[in-house]
């Protein structure tokens, strides 16, 4: 992988990258932060949303609740600190990295979370979405057992297999985007067909992978990964594939 391919830039409180033929952008608010696709070689912005961060059915304060407390570029990380008037800290490192003999652009989100209470609910939800695309899926880790998503919600649980591997691709973008939750952090994954008439041909898709099922206790740090990468729609079934055995294989990455 190479590291001079990444560039990362902080204009007020977005936060810009450049990886080999992507560029994309953090953007953060009340709601959470997501990982905005603007552009594959230049064309196709919006099209992707992947990586976000928050809890989707967060009540009116705990959205309240949080608080900037820092962001800093650090090498390849772009890193987001939010402190929590309920007792939660939550940091955040979207890290990037580029493959170049695949032409693959990497983004692995690390979140972790600790609290100052005796007790506190850290689950939280990384959720990503596609304006159009055909979705797959396998939970094996094998190309030849990818299998086409109905256009119906889907649940994928940590019961059936702790290796689901998604992939959405945009055909008209030459441009395919693959996800997977660390086997070790997964509790449940949903997926709703996306409601864009506009492209009702092909449509859309929304997924969001929930962490940390169990309560958290003052001085224990919970941490968990999902990992996204953008490539060429050939041979992306088979690519995905590899990219995601390495990542299981991966020791837990430092943050600090």
């Amino acid at each position: 992988m190479s590291n001079s391919s990444v560039y990362w830039q902080i204009e007020q409180d977005v936060a810009k990258l450049r990886c080999g033929p992507l560029e994309a952008r953090v953007e953060s608010n009340k709601l959470g932060d997501r990982f905005v696709l603007a552009g594959w070689n230049g064309i196709g912005e919006y099209e992707f949303n992947t990586l976000g961060a928050g809890r989707l059915h967060a009540t009116p304060t705990e959205y309240a609740s949080l608080v900037l407390h820092e962001h800093y570029v650090r090498g390849q990380d772009y890193v987001l600190v939010l402190n929590s008037t309920l007792g939660l800290t939550h940091e955040l490192y979207w890290r990037a990295s580029f493959h170049e003999t695949c032409n693959v652009a990497q983004i692995e989100l690390i979140y972790s979370t600790h609290t100052d209470r005796l007790d506190s609910d850290p689950e939280f939800d990384i959720y990503s979405s596609s304006v159009r695309g055909s979705l797959f899926h396998t939970p094996i880790l094998q190309s030849s057992d990818f299998r086409a998503v109905p256009k119906d919600e889907t649940w994928l649980a940590r019961s059936e297999s702790d290796c689901h591997l998604l992939l959405v691709r945009n055909e008209s973008l030459n441009l395919s985007y693959a996800e997977m939750v660390h086997p070790t952090d997964l509790v449940t994954v949903r997926i709703l067909p996306g409601d864009y008439p506009e492209n009702s041909d092909e449509g859309g898709w929304m997924w969001n992978s929930t962490l940390f099922p169990d309560r958290l206790e003052k001085g224990v740090i919970r941490r968990g990964r999902v990992c996204g990468w953008f490539m060429p729609a050939e041979n992306d079934l088979e690519v995905a594939v590899e990219l995601a055995k390495q990542f299981v294989a991966e020791p837990l990455p430092l943050t600090t």
